[in-house]
């Protein structure tokens, strides 16, 4: 449900008027299905279903405060802005993801 939510926000922010600010409605939708999406990963994360990983739910989880206060605050914030603060918050756990993730071969750490 994450994932189509943020489908759509995305297709209504790339819409939306370039020079006016974004509607508040779509700073929700945008900010709280990407949350929502987070959260779900969080929680899969911390049951093992995915990988137990304690680091990785924190992170994720972690997102989603973030994401409800750019929702929060980000009234009269133009749309281009508002996706780069999601980007910032999605690079952030790509970025802790790839430090955390093991070689999966022998040949780059004949040590692991």
């Amino acid at each position: 449900m994450g994932f189509a939510a943020t489908g759509v926000a995305v297709e209504l922010v790339l819409l939306s008027e370039t020079p006016l600010a974004l509607p508040d409605a779509v700073r929700w939708l945008l900010c709280s299905s990407v949350a929502l999406c987070y959260l779900t990963l969080g929680i899969l994360h911390r049951l093992g279903v995915i990988r137990y990983c304690k680091s990785r739910a924190k992170f994720r989880i972690g997102a989603v405060p973030i994401l409800l206060l750019i929702a929060f605050f980000g009234k009269g914030l133009l749309p281009v802005v508002v996706i780069g603060l999601v980007a910032v918050v999605s690079t952030v756990q790509v970025v802790q993801d790839l430090y955390q993730s093991r070689p999966t071969t022998r040949l780059v750490d004949p040590e692991i």
